[in-house]
């Protein structure tokens, strides 16, 4: 990665939160933001009821999920 790549992702690492990890991958060129905050999604009950439909539950069975 050349500094010039680096300083273009620059602005999009000052709206990141500053407690992210910032992960360099030198072989792929790549950088990678991680958020460490627990809850990364609204409360379940934000979205009112929510109930499984069937596709759903096929869903969590074939991938091996119980509930």
């Amino acid at each position: 990665m050349t500094v010039r790549e680096l300083l273009e992702v620059v602005p999009l690492l000052q709206e990141a939160d500053p407690d992210d990890v910032v992960h360099i991958d030198a072989t792929s060129d790549s950088i990678l933001v991680l958020n460490q905050r627990l809850g990364l999604h609204q409360p379940l009950e934000a979205y009112g009821s929510y109930e499984l439909s069937e596709s759903d539950l096929c869903m969590l069975r074939a991938m091996h999920v119980s509930i």
